[in-house]
């Protein structure tokens, strides 16, 4: 009898899950192995129904995929107030200038960091060379933060991609030298690019690997485009992309569900107090 392909694979695992779906729908079926490529045949007549079968299956693996990860529009809302916060931030010290008292004792200088003024690693972020830094910074930041607060959830999201943009910075601030200084919240948003395909990157993703990982790829075309410009510090993108994967994974290998709204919150405001901390400490200390 002949037989129709309805879907070929090469991972076992899921020709396997489709073997499964269409057994319980009481759907006759073969799975020929050629060329290293698995097909799920299917008698002509029964074709529509296992398509619809499997097709059903897969929104409904997408829909308990995302029940553990938030996908909601109000955690994405709260991606507004990091761009609102960078402008405002921008609006309190002004662009970089001679005698500044923010980028005197905010900016990332390497050699005070490494003396200890690890605040510096905090305050660098919210600080911005001048008014088109801040405003690419703010535009970057909302486009990459809004699917990361859909899946992790608002202060979640802005915890991680704070804390991964600090760990970059740090790690900068030794591998580039005691010369070295740097300002801006771009270090955070690559590792905010960083953490979405980190999460993504799982087994029990159902979207194919090549678009979980599409956002790394994304980063590293607009880090090579942003490597063109003199004043880009590409270390510290890179730095962030790879920090931002590291948590991310980290994340993933942990937990099998975005945290509760109550953790998320707390997580958000233990990462406000880390900024404000941050920041008195550099007036405390000037």
């Amino acid at each position: 009898m002949a037989f129709a392909v309805v879907r070929t694979t090469r991972n076992r695992q899921l020709l396997d899950e489709w073997s499964l779906v269409l057994a319980a729908a009481d759907i006759e079926h073969e799975t020929p192995l050629r060329d290293g490529m698995y097909s799920l045949a299917v008698a002509p007549a029964a074709a529509d129904r296992a398509v619809a079968t499997l097709s059903g299956y897969d929104r409904e693996r997408r829909r308990r995929w995302r029940s553990r990860w938030v996908e909601s529009e109000a955690s994405a809302n709260v991606a507004w107030l990091v761009p609102a916060a960078i402008l405002l931030g921008y609006m309190w010290t002004g662009p970089v200038t001679r005698g500044s008292f923010a980028f005197e004792h905010g900016a990332a200088v390497a050699q005070q960091i490494r003396s200890g003024e690890l605040w510096r690693i905090a305050t660098a972020l919210t600080l911005h060379a001048d008014a088109g830094h801040a405003a690419s910074n703010a535009l970057s930041s909302l486009i990459f933060l809004i699917p990361l607060c859909r899946v992790l959830g608002g202060g979640t999201a802005f915890a991680l991609a704070l804390a991964s943009g600090m760990a970059a910075t740090l790690i900068n601030a030794y591998l580039r030298g005691p010369g070295y200084a740097g300002i801006g919240a771009s270090t955070s948003v690559f590792a905010a690019v960083g953490l979405l395909a980190g999460i993504r990157i799982r087994r029990d993703d159902p979207q194919p690997l090549w678009r979980r990982i599409g956002p790394v790829g994304a980063a590293l075309g607009i880090l090579a485009m942003l490597g063109a410009s003199p004043e880009t510090d590409v270390v510290a993108h890179l730095l962030g992309l790879v920090a931002g994967v590291a948590s991310g994974a980290m994340v993933a290998a942990a937990r099998h569900s975005a945290p509760s709204p109550s953790v998320d919150a707390m997580l958000g405001g233990l990462a406000t107090f880390v900024l404000c901390t941050a920041w008195l400490m550099a007036i405390l200390f000037a």
